[in-house]
């Protein structure tokens, strides 16, 4: 079960408690970390190559955010494929029940199907599921369509992963633990904000107003000049469409009952990830959460009961 992809780059070396199919996606996610230094070096090539001193400028920044990038998913990557604290991850999701003191072949956190399609995995996905099934109780039917299809397609994202790796049929559990390990790892690198519901209206409103005013702009230069001018409706659109994701895209925040007095960062992790383990597991698995929230945000103070506060 090894990619293709690996032929090119060196093998990783991953602690014998790492399970095969998580060893096989970390060694991709880290050659896709290298490719940016790859990149890195045609740009300086294609810089010498041009000998014009401006040039320089264009280069560098793009560079050096991509170096910087780099360095933080390999970081990110060995702290989650290496510290020791991930075997008890790992021995938590493939522990099996016990009958009779004898072990069994169920799970004792079986990955959960997908229900035909109905349960979404993704954390976008099912964001823009809810966004979906509130405009169709405001009664904006033909938008929660649109919401909706947009949460299957980011979906696909899901056996897309899969699909990165050899060609193998990945028995449900196996799905599970590649899914769980590559949103922990991305919630790492880009983790969901916890906003205030009262921050998320006040913006929403802001965008809605501004939607609104340009709407009137264009009917009175439909007025004047016989037709709209279509400058103004795209400008009408962004900002309503703003006004929807008004704390950013759905899936880059978590809202929140009150404003988290301190580490927003934090609390938007725990939340995303549990709801992640939930939908994945059945349950939110606050060990399980509270060890993946240490390792990949480097830290060593998360407990169980901290989780469970930050989920109350």
């Amino acid at each position: 079960m090894r990619s293709s992809n690996s032929r090119r780059h060196p093998q990783r070396s991953f602690p014998e408690w790492t399970p095969p199919c998580i060893r096989d996606l970390a060694q991709i996610l880290y050659n896709h970390a290298k490719r940016h230094k790859v990149r890195a070096k045609d740009e300086k090539s294609f810089y010498r190559v041009t000998l014009d001193p401006r040039m320089k400028r264009v280069w560098d920044e793009p560079k050096k955010k991509r170096l910087k990038d780099r360095k933080a998913d390999e970081e990110i990557l060995h702290r989650l494929t290496l510290d020791p604290r991930m075997k008890r991850v790992w021995d938590e999701l493939l522990k099996k029940k016990r009958l009779k003191d004898r072990k069994t072949e169920q799970y004792v956190h079986p990955t959960a199907t997908s229900d035909g399609g109905k349960r979404f995995w993704s954390f976008r996905a099912r964001s823009l599921q809810s966004r979906a099934e509130e405009l169709r109780k405001r009664g904006e039917g033909r938008e929660a369509d649109r919401v909706q299809v947009l949460a299957i397609l980011v979906e696909m994202e899901v056996p897309n992963i899969f699909s990165r790796l050899q060609p193998a049929k990945f028995e449900p559990q196996e799905q599970g633990l590649i899914f769980l390990f590559y949103t922990a790892f991305k919630f790492a690198q880009e983790t969901p904000q916890s906003v205030s519901v009262a921050e998320e209206r006040k913006a929403a409103r802001r965008f809605r107003a501004m939607a609104k005013t340009i709407r009137a702009d264009a009917a009175e230069e439909q007025r004047v000049r016989g037709y709209f001018d279509h400058r103004l409706l795209d400008a009408a659109f962004a900002y309503e469409e703003l006004a929807d994701d008004a704390v950013g895209p759905l899936g880059t925040a978590v809202l929140v009952s009150r404003k988290p007095r301190s580490e927003p960062r934090l609390k938007g992790f725990v939340m995303a990830l549990a709801s992640t383990t939930q939908v994945l597991f059945g349950a939110p698995l606050c060990g399980t959460v509270a060890t993946l929230t240490n390792v990949a945000l480097e830290r060593s103070d998360i407990t169980d009961d901290k989780v469970r506060k930050i989920l109350s």
